[in-house]
């Protein structure tokens, strides 16, 4: 049962026009989220796992859209069809791939000849790692940075293509007026390419050597008579350079978001009906989304008295900061404090996160969300931090030489173990379905979902087959994908379980790395190049992935609508992943447009997933011969036997007071933003539950809904304020950013 309505049946709410406005908003999402994030720099449209668009989406719907069409308003089950689209494309449309996912493209190409710890992989003149899903390189020999479609499509993308009045230049379309007053158009092209395209403008020769660098107006000299130049229309965005290598990409994709669909829906009867999970984030978007009382135009939330207190509080913080960012107001009230002065000494320096522990920020939505989780868990999400940093402190100020990479490794072991713990848990459920897909047998839930089955394995297969067609070896490919599923699996459990919107794989720690602790580097360098790509783009910013957007998006299914037969079943599948394929693409192109025609590609989070944690370690260790780091292997171990001991203890202790999540997240990069807000909201409701008791928690439930709703809508008028300024010529020096990134 939903909220405030009964379930609906699937057919009577995947309507015509719940698909059509879902489809219209996707594609908006699709184009606005890269423009938004890293064109403009504001505030990111999803960020993290309470995604900022569609919160304020769900936000319009129910305080203003729905109000007004009146009789005609969106059902609760089609405002969950529309979400639920919007959710799976927050794992493709900005961080969760297409961030990534040009720049890596376009990377090798720009750093290969520029980058001397890349020497390896150029080998004896030969690349050493696979071509076809790179953009321009080569089919023999290193890229020519001299070459000019190099200097377009590659120097183009990353610095912008020249701006102002265009000049003759490579792939410019020339008209001009030759000495008899004819006049001629061509398309300009230098280097090589001009004796592959008959009737081209040559730039290397007369009269092509003449007009280059010449503008709309000049008369040049030649041997044949003055021309005149009447026209030149600049290169446009090198669409051709781009589709090959986007093609060749294609199969890994599909096959990611095919796994990624099917676990959700896998994993669903079991973390829904039998563990029962909260999904608090989940939750908190029905409520927005609740039916309203009889009678009534508005959700039972926002009819809370306590709601619009906690909002308007929130609403008043944030606008002071906001305009005193803008410098529209001398000062504002600040929820940032800084302590780091006062512990500036030794031994302070010597805990795990200085700036993190001692600068703390106070994120009114983490509170908010944070309130709803049950004390032991909302307790253990601040406790492993503390506790962390003063386990470095002790152990290094004793004079051991501890890394701060140690704590990502010792996480990386407990993620291991956490994914063994889910699928040990739900072992019976999971070995049902396989039985149903091999035997053809099971109960109609388990038959319901044997095409999930294969459709998982086929995902599995078709990544691991993509690696290997570019050179991998197989053993080395499978698992390299079932690292990358283990992860994510992991952090949507989290998601599910904890409801913490902001959530990363441990820092420090990159999938290419944890492959190659695995698989070693003994393999040839042209068969380990391809097992980055992975870590590269898939799971490069683990704050938005696929699955738990996915997972979060059956839960909401799940609560609103009956899907009771396959065919009703795979066709809300296809309808997902077509969202997926279509607004990946039109998320990429946006991006690409925009570093062509803007200042180019500013954002280098892809050399840090591409070259910095993936080729350089990999040229480095194939190179040298050595192993993994010392002490690897050890914290993994120890992270594994920790989080082993929290989840045993977790399932037959009924009075343990600690959560395995809890250290999960400790050593991750968004907790050590958000864990002060973590450790406000279990203090508030302890003080609540000890002494107001029950009555007073659950009045004080709207308020915290208040926080989380006031925190996104804020954010999005500041979002859309920038947006309107920049396109009227307003830029401010700083942009406005609220949330944890």
């Amino acid at each position: 049962m939903m909220p405030g309505g009964p379930t609906m049946t699937f057919s009577r709410l995947l309507t015509a026009r719940s698909v059509i406005i879902g489809l219209i908003a996707s594609a908006m999402m699709a184009v606005i989220a890269p423009l938004n994030d890293w064109a403009l720099g504001n505030t990111p449209i999803y960020n993290h796992y309470l995604p900022l668009g569609v919160t304020v989406l769900v936000l319009l719907m129910g305080l203003v859209v729905n109000p007004l069409l009146g009789e005609r308003r969106l059902r609760s089950g089609e405002m969950t069809v529309i979400v639920s689209m919007l959710l799976v494309l927050g794992g493709v449309a900005s961080s969760g791939l297409t961030r990534l996912l040009p720049g890596v493209m376009a990377g090798p190409a720009r750093v290969l000849p520029a980058e001397p710890g890349l020497a390896p992989f150029l080998g004896t003149g030969e690349l050493l790692m696979p071509r076809r899903v790179f953009v321009d390189l080569p089919d023999h020999g290193p890229p020519d940075p001299n070459d000019p479609d190099h200097r377009l499509v590659i120097d183009g993308f990353h610095n912008g293509l020249p701006q102002g009045v265009p000049v003759v230049g490579h792939r410019a379309t020339v008209t001009w007026r030759q000495a008899d007053g004819s006049e001629r158009t061509a398309l300009a092209l230098a280097g090589r390419r001009a004796g592959e395209v008959p009737g081209c403008l040559d730039l290397g020769v007369q009269p092509g050597l003449a007009l280059l660098g010449h503008h709309v107006g000049d008369t040049v000299a030649t041997a044949g008579g003055p021309l005149r130049i009447v026209a030149v229309i600049p290169p446009s965005v090198p669409w051709r350079a781009w589709w090959q290598p986007y093609l060749a990409w294609l199969p890994l994709l599909l096959g990611a978001f095919a796994a990624c669909l099917a676990i959700s829906a896998l994993v669903r009867r079991q973390w829904i009906d039998h563990e029962r999970l909260p999904f608090p984030l989940a939750n908190v978007t029905l409520d927005f989304m609740a039916p309203p009382e009889p009678g009534t135009r508005l959700a039972p939330i926002f009819r809370k008295r306590g709601f619009w207190l906690g909002f308007a509080m929130v609403a008043v913080v944030l606008i002071s900061q906001g305009l005193e960012t803008w410098g529209l107001l001398p000062m504002s009230v600040s929820t940032t404090f800084d302590f780091r002065d006062a512990f500036a000494s030794e031994p302070w320096y010597q805990v795990y996160t200085h700036w993190a522990l001692f600068r703390v920020t106070v994120y009114f939505s983490i509170v908010g969300l944070a309130f709803f989780l049950p004390l032991d868990l909302s307790f253990s999400l601040w406790f492993f931090f503390v506790a962390t940093n003063l386990v470095y402190l002790l152990l290094r100020t004793q004079g051991r030489p501890v890394a701060y990479d140690d704590a990502g490794k010792v996480g990386v072991g407990g993620f291991a173990v956490e994914c063994l713990l889910i699928l040990w848990i739900g072992r019976r459920h999971y070995l049902g379905l396989l039985r149903a897909a091999f035997r053809r047998g099971g109960d109609e839930h388990e038959r319901l979902l044997v095409p999930y089955v294969w459709m998982l394995l086929g995902g599995i297969l078709t990544m691991a087959l993509w690696l290997v067609a570019l050179g991998a070896q197989p053993h080395h490919a499978l698992i390299a994908v079932l690292l990358f599923l283990g992860f994510v699996l992991v952090l949507a459990r989290v998601v599910a379980e904890a409801g913490i919107p902001a959530i990363g794989l441990p820092a420090g720690c990159h999938l290419s790395q944890v492959l190659f602790s695995v698989v070693g580097f003994g393999a040839p360098l042209a068969a380990l190049a391809p097992l980055t790509l992975l870590g590269a783009t898939l799971l490069g910013n683990s704050r938005e992935n696929l699955l738990p957007y996915a997972v979060d998006s059956e839960y909401l299914v799940k609560r609103t609508l009956v899907q009771n037969t396959v065919g009703k079943r795979l066709r809300w599948t296809s309808l997902l992943l077509a969202v997926l394929v279509i607004g990946s693409l039109a998320a990429m192109m946006t991006l690409i447009s925009a570093d062509y025609r803007r200042d180019g590609q500013v954002d280098r989070a892809w050399y840090a997933t591409l070259v910095e944690q993936g080729l350089m370690p990999l040229a480095t260790g194939s190179a040298s011969g050595a192993g993994v780091a010392p002490g690897t292997w050890p914290c993994y171990g120890l992270g594994a036997a920790l989080v082993g001991v929290l989840g045993i203890c977790r399932m037959f202790l009924s009075w343990w007071p600690l959560h395995p999540i809890g250290y999960l997240v400790s050593m991750t990069g968004p907790t050590q933003a958000i864990w002060f807000s973590f450790l406000l909201a279990w203090m508030a409701k302890l003080l609540v539950t000890r002494y107001g008791g029950p009555q007073l928690y659950q009045r004080l439930k709207p308020v915290a809904m208040g926080l989380i709703a006031a925190e996104a809508a804020t954010a999005g008028l500041f979002m859309l304020l920038a947006a309107v300024l920049h396109w009227c010529g307003i830029d401010f020096p700083r942009h406005v950013s609220f949330l944890p990134l």
